[in-house]
């Protein structure tokens, strides 16, 4: 006789067990998501933020040039209230495969999730790094909570290079406010470089549109005054290294001659006060400042190389090789002078730019000039716009002339 067979009956799943299978269903792929689509999210909105924070910054404006386009890089904002830093652009521009295996291979040695974004990691007061956050306080050059956000940032990178076999990107990006002080904004560049980063886009506006201007830093940072931050527009590296060189001795020579002043940096707030500051110094120290008894001569037939040193002062350009300092009129030389003052109660870079045109026609001194021309610049007190207004009126008489000192090296004194 047949076995009689019985329909087995079928499985309804419960509500209860629907709910449990969607609640596993949602925890596997909110794990699967967790290892590439956040990371990928928090890059592309941390890089959004930050370029809107960056697009917000009062920029130094240099109309009459042309800059380079900006590129992807760990990004530093300089401001007279904070320095913000965050390496969001690069880490979006890595495909998704490449992040997330640089990014899982140092699992457990990561301080944050990345990228890293850290909005007022150093405190800037009046236009002073906190003394609490530099090294070596008040006369430290390394701001320290922005030293270990470089080195958290360059250990990601050196893995990816790893791991993709391409070069260490060394380069950072800089958004510095207008009323920025020199030395805050040297500071920066000091700690970039202790940390490993060679080089720096300082970004600009110029006469069609904001790019950057690639400034090289000496890898070792360097003692302020015995290694200036070198910077270059057409030298291979043999000829910056020979610059940086005779910019030590040119600089070292300058300050032994330079009499000291202790002004504070000029600041947001500040800095128009700065600016009667410097009418006040015109006032105080006369119009020449030349030493008592001295006279000024033209200049003596030699033959070894000089290097021209553009002091930025808060009382107008000092212009000086070896000992010896361009008197006002620019065409003789003699002691310590300001050879450009003030025009009113601003710098005049359109003076100096003249004055240096002056100078290099002199028979003495153009056979003595560097080949290529080059010039340290160095600025005291004074805002970095300062800086850089001198660096382009140093270069040429005339847009694409070139014909006074192309390239160059800065460097800030403490």
């Amino acid at each position: 006789m047949p076995r009689s067979t019985k329909p087995i009956p079928s499985k309804t799943p419960t509500p209860f067990a629907t709910l449990i299978a969607l609640a596993i269903a949602l925890t596997d792929c909110n794990r699967a998501r967790e290892t590439i689509a956040p990371r990928s999210d928090r890059a592309v909105e941390a890089d959004e933020r930050s370029t809107a924070r960056a697009d917000a910054v009062a920029l130094i404006d240099v109309r009459a040039a042309t800059f380079a386009p900006i590129t992807p890089h760990a990004r530093v904002i300089v401001t007279p209230s904070g320095i913000d830093f965050d390496n969001a652009a690069v880490i979006r521009n890595w495909p998704a495969a490449e992040r997330e295996r640089a990014i899982q291979s140092l699992d457990g040695a990561l301080p944050e999730a990345y990228p890293i974004e850290r909005i007022g990691v150093v405190t800037v007061r009046e236009g002073i790094a906190a003394p609490e956050q530099t090294r070596g306080g008040n006369a430290g050059f390394i701001l320290t909570p922005l030293s270990e956000t470089l080195e958290d940032a360059m250990r990601l990178e050196r893995r990816h290079a790893e791991l993709t076999r391409e070069q260490v990107d060394t380069n950072a990006t800089l958004y510095v406010h207008r009323d920025a002080p020199s030395r805050l904004v040297y500071q920066v560049m000091y700690t970039l470089a202790q940390a490993g980063f060679s080089g720096m886009d300082l970004v600009m506006r110029g006469k069609t549109a904001v790019g950057v201007l690639h400034y090289q830093i000496p890898r070792d940072g360097g003692p302020v005054r015995e290694r200036p931050v070198a910077a270059r527009s057409l030298a291979v590296e043999e000829r910056a290294r020979l610059a940086a060189e005779q910019a030590i001795a040119a600089l070292a020579a300058l300050d032994s001659t330079m009499a000291p002043h202790t002004a504070a940096p000029a600041t947001a707030a500040g800095a128009n006060s700065a600016r009667s500051r410097r009418t006040q110094r015109v006032t105080d120290a006369g119009a020449a400042s030349v030493d008592a008894g001295a006279t000024a001569t033209a200049p003596a037939p030699r033959t070894e190389s000089i290097l021209p040193v553009v002091h930025v002062t808060p009382t107008g350009y000092a212009i000086g090789w070896d000992e010896a300092f361009l008197q006002p009129g620019c065409a003789t030389e003699g002691p310590r002078t300001v050879a450009v003052p003030l025009a009113g109660t601003a710098l005049d870079p359109n003076g100096l730019r003249h004055c240096l045109a002056i100078a290099v026609a002199v028979p003495a001194w153009q056979a003595r000039l560097p080949t290529p021309r080059n010039v340290l610049i160095s600025a005291t007190d004074v805002l970095f716009a300062d800086l850089v207004r001198a660096i382009f009126a140093t270069r040429e008489t005339r847009p694409d002339a070139g014909d006074l000192f192309p390239e160059f090296n800065i460097a800030v004194g403490p």
